[in-house]
């Protein structure tokens, strides 16, 4: 049964009434239309010192209790307002939000929906709260308006499917990409990190869409010899939709983090913590060319790395490359 807000003192009378005729707790709720548990939680809460229902003092213990519930709301208390507001200006989510404000406001409260309503709240337009959210949308999308939707990347294969070998970094030719953005605008860059060597390629994207991806990976690993191109691990954006072109077009493996697991490609998510060392996450990335890109690239490939026993990213792969490091 749909939910029809609080009940009205109509329907408190007729609650009374039907009492009094002996009617069954039940058969009052088909009558006035209710659920059966609102009824009963109804007549249980609001009964008089007597112990019997009477609608006028129920109405009346229902709305002071509904006034006491206003004063206690978090919205209504300016310092939590505050708060709230200048950490959606510093873009945190109102998840962040409600978890860390019991720290920095000790005593102090607010559920992440009640941060949403907040937004959302007609008499908010104005203040445009919504800017501050990861996808920066107007309206909120309730959760039982969301359609099913269809598999926009199809034919995964799983990182679980991907060969054990792969893992153990042995084996040179095994990619992992993804895109790093910049503001919020419709260009970024296309990440991809060799496993074994961690060499860097570096692709500007004019837009973030799928043909855009496949173009930049197709170019630039494209050049390479066969054996030095054997997998891609993606994660699940769109931008990886045409994966399947990119394993054509270059004969190549696809495979796929699970959702929400970044961490099973990390040698990508590590190395875009070093690209922020050039380009920082709040810089725009609209005017970089590609030959700036490639300068960035060849600075991270020429660094000595640990892992690699202080060899550099080029020594490693080209090395390979040219067999003078060959097992």
């Amino acid at each position: 049964m749909k939910y029809k807000g609080q009940l009205k003192e109509h329907e408190r009378e007729s609650i009374f009434l039907f009492l009094e005729q002996g009617f069954s707790y039940r058969k009052i709720s088909e009558k006035i239309g209710r659920n059966h548990s609102v009824v009963l939680r109804e007549i249980n809460r609001n009964k008089g010192p007597s112990g019997k229902y009477q609608p006028f003092s129920a109405h009346n213990q229902a709305k002071e209790r509904k006034i006491a519930a206003n004063k206690l709301n978090p919205c209504k208390n300016p310092l939590i307002l505050r708060y709230v507001e200048e950490k959606l200006k510093e873009e945190w989510s109102p998840q962040q939000i409600s978890g860390r404000i019991k720290i920095d406001l000790p005593g102090h409260s607010i559920c992440h929906e009640t941060i949403y309503g907040y937004i959302y709240a007609k008499e908010n337009n104005h203040l445009m709260l919504w800017t501050g959210l990861r996808r920066c949308k107007p309206r909120r999308m309730t959760y039982y308006g969301r359609k099913p939707q269809k598999e926009v990347i199809p034919n995964r294969i799983f990182i679980d499917k991907r060969p054990q070998y792969i893992k153990r970094r042995r084996d040179i030719g095994h990619w992992e990409s993804d895109n790093m953005l910049g503001k919020k605008e419709p260009c970024g860059v296309s990440v991809t990190a060799e496993r074994r060597s961690r060499f860097l390629v570096l692709g500007k994207l004019n837009k973030l869409t799928s043909e855009a991806k496949k173009d930049s990976l197709v170019a630039s690993l494209g050049k390479l010899p066969p054996w030095m191109r054997k997998s891609i691990t993606f994660d699940n954006g769109t931008e990886n939709a045409k994966h399947e072109l990119i394993k054509d077009k270059i004969k190549v493996n696809t495979y796929f983090c699970h959702p929400y697991h970044p961490y099973e490609k990390g040698t990508v998510e590590n190395t875009i913590g070093l690209i922020r060392q050039y380009l920082p996450k709040k810089e725009s990335l609209a005017d970089i060319t590609q030959k700036e890109l490639n300068i960035v690239a060849g600075r991270i490939n020429n660094r000595p790395r640990k892992c690699l026993g202080y060899k550099t990213p080029y020594e490693v792969f080209y090395g390979e490359l040219s067999g003078a490091f060959r097992n």
